[in-house]
């Protein structure tokens, strides 16, 4: 009895309708009285467009408006409001008569609302319905929406690398090559610690690009330096080998001297126990970095080097060719002007790594060098072509890089490829998550 009598107070609140009971619960719970007064509800509550093609139109989005009150519901204007209203449409004109759209106790009506965004832009707008209901006389449902150029493409990479590295460096010896050599070598110990810090087992030789002198074609200059040694040691006697004097041909020949390197009678003659084939069990990587100021003159054309060099091991992926070079005509200030090209066209396509000759950095170049060459990249390259740029969106483990030629990202569009620099890189292991949006139609 004294239950029945709360159930009948005044105090009892009738006028917040359980969720389960809007949407018909029929789950053996006691249904809910309805309120007196109009009762509004709007189902979803929220409105998502998601990406919408620019000066296209999406599909209808139905929201229902009903009254779950004994009293009539009358609905006196429903509209859009906000900044960018004009991109929203819906179509509760046909319901109203005579001003007003009158809704009896447990009926509703369909809204169509549909969004043609105007811009590359997100969109936030409401949705206001005026009514009669007492609690809420204006009642308001967020709509979004993105203005997109196309679909929305994420691809996944994770950064690998290979324990086990041959690394040949083919030095330019040509009169121009002095300072350029020099800058190098005071900034090598960044390539090196880079491979201490992945301890890598590596072997590392230099040959020239001087195709003329009999004691250069090729042969490795000083010796075949380890992970095995010093690493003091190792930084030292490098330098000395790359110090390789600017009385060399002008005509150079990278991809010649490189082959030659790396082809009888020279690998087991001269250069014996530099290039290996396996470690453990693991197929031996092999890097190639070209360091110079000049185009390439050898006799070999690009592609049937590249095919060769890929057919040194089984797994292409273990292969790279990096270069040093002039990436453009007026990357040195019209100072240096014979663009690396053969050697660029390489490097593209073995996934290696191409940094300018002038740089201000080479420190950074040289770090950058140092991960192509353990097999790992600082380069992703895209499926497609992304459009809008300013909706590229990058993550490394989860979180979310900038966009910074220093430590965060940059858009090669040479290579459309999304280009990581500095403390940004990711390290082996790490899964890199790119987002983008690429040019579509209307369907």
């Amino acid at each position: 009895m004294f239950l029945l009598l709360i159930a009948c107070s005044r105090d009892y609140n009738l006028d917040k309708i359980p969720e389960q009971q809007k949407s018909g619960d029929d789950s053996g719970s006691i249904p809910v009285e309805p309120t007196e007064s109009p009762d509004i509800y709007i189902d979803p509550p929220v409105v998502d467009f998601g990406n919408v093609v620019k000066n296209c139109t999406s599909d209808p989005f139905l929201v229902t408006i009903g009254n779950e009150g004994l009293e009539d519901l009358i609905i006196s204007d429903i509209e859009f409001a906000g900044e960018g209203i004009s991109a929203f449409v819906e179509n509760s004109d046909q319901f109203f008569q005579d001003g007003q759209l009158i809704l009896p106790y447990g009926t509703s009506v369909p809204v169509n609302l549909m969004f043609s965004p105007e811009y590359f832009l997100d969109y936030e707008v409401e949705l206001v319905v005026q009514s009669n209901d007492p609690d809420e006389s204006s009642s308001e449902v967020p709509v979004y929406g993105h203005g997109a150029s196309g679909p929305t493409i994420e691809e996944g990479f994770v950064q690998d690398y290979n324990p086990y590295v041959d690394v040949l460096w083919v030095v330019d010896n040509s009169c121009s090559m002095e300072p350029i050599v020099e800058n190098m070598n005071d900034n090598f110990s960044a390539f090196i610690n880079e491979f201490t810090s992945l301890n890598l087992d590596y072997h590392m030789s230099v040959v020239t690009t001087d195709m003329s002198a009999s004691d250069q074609s090729g042969k490795i200059q000083g010796g075949i330096y380890t992970s095995a040694q010093n690493q003091n040691d190792v930084i030292q006697n490098f330098l000395q080998s790359s110090n390789v004097g600017t009385q060399g041909s002008v005509d150079e020949k990278g991809l010649d001297a490189s082959k030659a390197a790396l082809s009888e009678p020279l690998l087991s003659g001269h250069n014996a126990g530099f290039l290996r084939d396996t470690m453990n069990g693991e197929e031996v990587g092999l890097s190639v970095i070209v360091v110079s100021d000049e185009n390439d003159y050898s006799s070999v054309n690009p592609n049937n080097y590249t095919s060769w060099i890929l057919g040194l091991k089984n797994d292409p992926e273990n292969v790279r060719f990096s270069s040093i070079v002039v990436s453009s005509s007026s990357s040195c200030d019209g100072v240096l002007e014979d663009v690396g090209e053969r050697y660029i066209e390489v490097s593209e396509n073995t996934n290696g790594f191409v940094a300018d000759i002038c740089t201000d950095n080479f420190d950074a170049t040289l770090q950058e060098i140092s991960l192509s060459a353990a097999g790992m990249t600082v380069s992703f390259p895209l499926q497609d072509t992304p459009f809008p740029l300013d909706a590229i969106s990058v993550t490394v483990n989860g979180t979310e890089i900038s966009q910074s030629i220093t430590d965060g990202w940059t858009y090669d569009s040479r290579s459309n490829s999304i280009v990581f620099h500095g403390n940004a890189i990711p390290d082996a292991g790490e899964s890199v998550v790119i987002s983008y949006e690429v040019t579509g139609s209307c369907q």
